[in-house]
């Protein structure tokens, strides 16, 4: 190995990074427009959503949801802002719409969510629709919680689609699963 004798260059680094940074007026004014776009139409889709929560049915909430589907990723991330922060129905109606609009990124999450009581039931809700079948074989094989795991049995036994055929005729045939798996073939029977 020869190592050069010419001197390295050396770049000058700045102290401090400056406080803000030289921005265009016109894209930010146009980003934060977007953003207040955005906040207000989630406002607009959760007090929908909250309207007598519990008792809309999931094509009520479709109806609700709708504004946000283009632009699931955007809203996904906003939603979570809005269950970190917000308590009582605007917690609920947030987590029902990330239901709807959130992927399998949301997943952990949820999945954490549900450990609170009070939010159990829509989390869980949201949890199911947000699941892929990998995922939900993964929760009924952990049995954590034997209502969890027989709930999240059903809503896999309810797709139709192949990956959930599959993965319920491999949940059939594990001995930790089939309890659960039978249970929920009794209920959606």
């Amino acid at each position: 190995v020869v190592e050069s004798t010419e001197p390295k260059s050396m770049v000058p680094v700045p102290d401090s990074i400056p406080e803000s940074l030289p921005v265009d007026d016109g894209l930010r004014t146009k980003r934060e427009e977007q953003q207040l776009k955005y906040r207000a139409q989630l406002q607009s889709v959760l007090a929908c959503l909250a309207v007598q929560n519990e008792k809309q049915s999931d094509e009520d909430q479709w109806k609700c949801i709708q504004p946000l589907m283009a632009r699931r990723a955007e809203f996904e991330y906003l939603l979570w802002e809005v269950v970190e922060t917000s308590t009582g129905q605007q917690k609920m109606a947030a987590l029902t719409a990330m239901g709807f609009v959130g992927s399998q990124r949301a997943v952990p999450r949820l999945r954490s969510t549900t450990a609170d009581k009070s939010l159990r039931v829509v989390a869980s809700e949201a949890l199911k629709r947000c699941a892929d079948e990998a995922t939900l074989v993964g929760f009924v094989l952990q049995q954590q919680d034997a209502d969890l795991s027989r709930e999240f049995a059903r809503v896999l036994a309810s797709r139709r689609n192949d990956a959930a055929l599959q993965a319920w005729l491999h949940l059939v045939r594990e001995p930790a699963a089939r309890a659960s798996c039978l249970r929920a073939a009794d209920e959606l029977s």
